[in-house]
């Protein structure tokens, strides 16, 4: 007899392993000895290949290939499997690799390729364009001008302040000595 999970016991026994083959992971994989881990083409004695074409949805579709044969990969809705799939678009989990693992597939089964740069260097890029520089140093000496009319310009508005206010203020202790 087999024990069950009753809830007054602090430990529940081990539970049985899924069939071989029995599909997991949303229908893109099979398992194999308890585990989720091989692709949905092993079903069908192929192997799970990249995506051919530069179509970033298509990169997000489960793609097939004979075995050690990378010329006949194809979507799951290709003519080539349609006896394996019928038709039928098998889409990637969000987070699977894609793009030569250069990507990875978002929650709407698009490939958004990685920046190794990350967000801070491309933003650093972008506004100061240190593509062309070895460090700050450099770009510095190379834009001198910049940064002389910077500090003009914020010199500018300081000494405008300064005055303004200065100005206003002064009106405002003269009226109060004089009431």
């Amino acid at each position: 007899m087999k024990s069950m999970c009753t809830g007054t016991s602090a430990t529940c026994p081990q539970p049985a392993a899924k069939p071989n083959m029995t599909l997991c992971s949303l229908g893109t994989r099979v398992c194999l000895n308890g585990e989720c881990s091989r692709s949905l083409c092993v079903l069908h004695g192929l192997e799970q290949c990249d995506c051919p074409g530069e179509n970033k949805k298509e990169k997000c579709h489960m793609c097939c290939q004979q075995r050690g044969n990378p010329n006949t990969c194809a979507s799951t809705t290709s003519s080539v499997l349609s006896m394996y799939f019928k038709g039928q678009r098998v889409a990637l989990v969000p987070g699977s690799p894609c793009h030569k693992n250069q990507g990875y597939c978002d929650h709407f089964q698009t490939c958004r390729l990685l920046d190794a740069d990350g967000p801070i260097a491309r933003l650093k890029n972008s506004f100061l364009n240190l593509r062309e520089f070895d460090d700050v140093a450099d770009w510095m000496k190379a834009h001198w001008w910049a940064i002389l009319l910077g500090i003009l310009g914020v010199s500018a508005v300081m000494a405008g302040t300064v005055c303004l206010f200065g100005h206003t203020l002064e009106s405002v202790d003269r009226e109060e000595t004089t009431h």
